[in-house]
This record gives C-alpha cells, sequence and structure tokens, in this order.
C-alpha cells in the first residue's frame, strides 16, 4: 500500500459519484415533474416513496463525495490528521447506513402491495363477507417490517459512529466490540431484506394480481443488488474483526485509508458502483410502471 495509491482511488471516488450525483439529480427532477400526474392521480403514497428514495440514496451519494474529499485532503497533509481520518471513517459508516437505507422505501412498498393484493383475493373467495354486520377489518401488524428495518438500521449507524469516533483510543477492544456490533447488525438487515425481496417473487407470481409480473420484475431488479451489497458488508465485517485503531503501528490490510487499497477498491468501492447504479434503475423502473402496479 501507498498513499499515492489511497489518494488516486479517493479522487476516483469523488469524481464518479460527483457525476453521479448529476445524473441521480436529473433523474429525480424527471420522475417528480414529468410523472407528477400519474402518481398525484394513482396514490399520493407513491410520492412520498419516492422523495424518501431521493433522501436517502442522495445522503448517500452526498457521503461519498464527502468521504472522497477527505481522504483527498488528509493524504495531501505532511503530516498525519487523526481527526481528519476519523471523519473520512464516519462518512464511510454513515454512507453503508443510507445505502442500505435506500432500498426500505420500495420495500416497503412490496410489503403494502401483498397485504392489499391479499385483501383483494379474500374479497373474492369471500364476496358475501364483508356484508356481515359483524365484519371487521383484519388488524394491522403493530410493527411494521419497514420500520423494524429503520430501527436497526439506526442502531447499527450509532454503534458504527461511536466505534469510528473511539478509534484513538488505546482501548481497541471497546471500539472493536461496537464495529462488530454494527456489521453484524447490517448484515442482518441485508439478510432480511433479501428474504423479502425472495418471498415477495415468490408470492407475486402465484397471485391473480393482473400486474404481479411487474412487482416480480421490481423485486429481481433489487434482488440483483444484494450479493453486491452482501460483499460490502462483508468487508466492513472483515475491517471490524481486523481492527483499524490509528494508534496501532501495523494497520490491516482490510483497514479503509491504512489497508491494502485493492480490497476496499474491489470489496467495497466497485459494489458501491455497482449497487448505486441499479438503485437508479429500480426507481426509474418503478416510476415508469407506478400508474399500472
Amino acid at each position: 500500500m501507498t498513499i499515492s495509491d489511497w489518494k488516486i482511488l479517493a479522487y476516483v471516488q469523488l469524481v464518479y459519484f460527483a457525476l453521479f450525483a448529476i445524473a441521480f439529480t436529473i433523474s429525480v427532477i424527471q420522475i417528480l415533474g414529468v410523472r407528477r400526474n400519474a402518481i398525484s392521480t394513482f396514490d399520493a403514497g407513491i410520492n412520498k416513496i419516492i422523495k424518501f428514495y431521493g433522501l436517502y440514496f442522495g445522503l448517500f451519494i452526498l457521503c461519498k463525495i464527502a468521504g472522497g474529499a477527505c481522504a483527498i485532503v488528509l493524504y495531501s497533509l505532511k503530516t498525519s490528521n487523526t481527526n481528519l481520518y476519523i471523519a473520512t471513517y464516519v462518512l464511510d459508516s454513515v454512507s453503508i447506513s443510507m445505502l442500505i437505507k435506500s432500498f426500505l422505501p420500495l420495500i416497503e412498498f412490496l410489503i403494502d402491495k401483498r397485504t392489499e393484493v391479499l385483501d383483494h383475493q379474500h374479497d373474492i373467495h369471500n364476496p358475501d363477507f364483508k356484508k356481515s354486520p359483524d365484519y371487521e377489518l383484519p388488524p394491522k401488524p403493530k410493527y411494521h417490517p419497514f420500520q423494524v428495518l429503520t430501527v436497526l438500521l439506526l442502531v447499527g449507524l450509532i454503534l458504527s459512529i461511536v466505534a469510528s469516533s473511539s478509534m484513538d483510543s488505546s482501548s481497541a477492544s471497546s471500539y472493536k466490540t461496537l464495529l462488530k456490533a454494527s456489521a453484524f447488525i447490517f448484515l442482518a438487515v441485508i439478510l432480511i431484506i433479501t428474504g423479502i425481496l425472495a418471498f415477495s417473487v415468490s408470492f407475486f407470481s402465484n397471485s391473480i394480481y393482473a400486474h404481479g409480473y411487474l412487482l416480480v420484475s421490481q423485486a429481481y431488479i433489487l434482488l440483483l443488488a444484494m450479493p453486491f451489497m452482501l460483499i460490502r458488508v462483508i468487508y466492513s465485517l472483515l475491517s471490524a474483526f481486523s481492527g483499524a485503531n490509528i494508534l496501532s503501528g501495523h494497520p490491516s490490510k482490510y483497514t479503509l485509508l491504512l489497508g491494502d487499497y485493492k480490497y476496499y477498491t474491489f470489496m467495497a468501492f466497485a459494489e458501491e458502483c455497482i449497487i448505486s447504479i441499479i438503485l437508479l434503475f429500480s426507481m426509474y423502473y418503478f416510476s415508469k410502471n407506478v400508474s399500472r402496479f
């Protein structure tokens, strides 16, 4: 590992996500503008899904741009700067959380759509059931899967930020434990999302919903990103288990900015580039077919 390798990678990251931010902004403006009438007339909640997706995904992109800029400044200094390194690591941790959270609005949509389809199927098979004076709507679950995943991501993010802020401490055990817990939480969320998407594919493939094939395609697009998301989280796990203490004179090869840049390049940066493209296409597909869902 040389400083020039990481600095070059930081420039590549900064330029890529800066350009991607432009493409993302144009796409969101087009979606909210051209599709505004179709969205508002069909379901006001669709507009909310797109806006929250834009918020989370936009924060992810900003974190990657800021992280690249911090790394460039860090390696341009003649002396090491602990605070700048910690800031870069925190931005990386926040970006992972925001990237995963970008999936949740569409995951929530698939879950809610499944509930609608089940209610519709129940009405078809029981046409006189609603006419009964004792009829009551089935109770909604107390905790929506979307809310559970959101809480898990928040906990993981807090643990990661606290751990990152303690990297200059002489005690390595405490921050490494927090980093491991954070990485395992992110891994659990990814596995849960994968399970929900796989179940959605199975459910909508076998439902009587007229446009179920569109929902199947939507779930498949998101599923395509899961292997890359898994590799990204595995890199975080490897970094957490190997440790990233700044005071250590022997950083692990998986340590951000201090280890072997090739591991970060092919297990983190490349994955994030691919996932960001898949997410952008997923939202384009969603907005294009929103009036048919």
